[in-house]
C-alpha cells in the first residue's frame, strides 16, 4: 500500500512534461523530493535483483543546462522513460527523455538513452549497477543544441521498485561547447 501511495504521488506531483497546471517550480521541487525518497529506501541487493525479464521506469531526468541568461547554468526537467531488460535476449537498458522544462521556457526535441550495460553485483559505495550513453538533440527556439553524455545509478527498494542516479556531458550549439551534469528519478508503474 505503501508503495503504491508512493508510486502514484510521484507520478502525479511530477506530471507529464506538457501538463501546464502544475508549474515548472512544483515540479522541480517534487521531483527533488522523488529522488530523496527512492534513494532513502536504499540500494536494491544483488540477490533481490531480477534475473529475466524486464522492467519499464517512468520519471524525471534534471539536467543543469548553461541556458539561462548570459549562459547561467539552470534547471531543466525531462519526462524519462527508460525499460531494464534483465536477461541477454535485449539490450541492458534503453529509454528516451523529452518534453523539458525549466524556469526560462521549455525545451524540443528528445534525448536517447543507448548502449547500457548492467552490473549488478557493484558495490553501491564504490560503483553504478547500471551505465548507459546519451545522445541527442535539443531545441530552445531556432536554436539546436547537441548533447551528448553519460548515465549511471542504482536501482532501490526490495525489488528494484525504482532507479536513480547521476548524469553528466557535453552541450553544444556547433559553436561553442559547454558541460553539463544532472540526475534521474522514476519508477516502476
Amino acid at each position: 500500500m505503501v508503495r503504491t501511495l508512493f508510486i502514484v504521488t510521484f507520478l502525479a506531483a511530477c506530471g507529464s512534461g506538457g501538463d501546464s497546471s502544475i508549474s515548472t517550480e512544483a515540479r522541480l521541487a517534487a521531483f527533488n523530493d522523488a529522488f530523496a525518497d527512492i534513494t532513502a529506501a536504499g540500494v536494491t541487493p544483488v540477490n533481490q535483483l531480477p534475473t529475466e525479464g524486464s522492467i519499464s521506469y517512468v520519471g524525471d531526468m534534471r539536467l543543469e543546462l548553461p541556458l539561462g541568461p548570459s549562459g547561467a547554468v539552470a534547471p531543466y526537467l525531462g519526462r524519462l522513460q527508460a525499460t531494464v531488460h534483465f536477461d541477454d535476449s535485449l539490450p541492458p537498458l534503453s529509454g528516451t527523455i523529452g518534453a523539458f522544462a525549466g524556469l526560462h521556457g521549455a525545451l524540443s526535441g528528445e534525448l536517447e538513452i543507448y548502449d547500457g550495460s548492467l552490473n549488478p553485483g557493484a558495490d553501491p559505495d564504490d560503483d553504478y549497477q547500471f551505465a548507459a550513453k546519451l545522445t541527442g538533440r535539443l531545441s530552445d527556439g531556432p536554436t539546436e543544441y547537441d548533447l551528448s553524455g553519460d548515465i549511471a545509478g542504482d536501482f532501490y527498494g526490495r525489488t528494484a521498485d525504482a532507479v536513480a542516479g547521476v548524469v553528466f556531458g557535453t552541450i553544444s550549439d556547433g559553436s561553442e561547447g559547454d558541460r553539463f551534469d544532472g540526475t534521474f528519478a522514476a519508477v516502476s508503474p
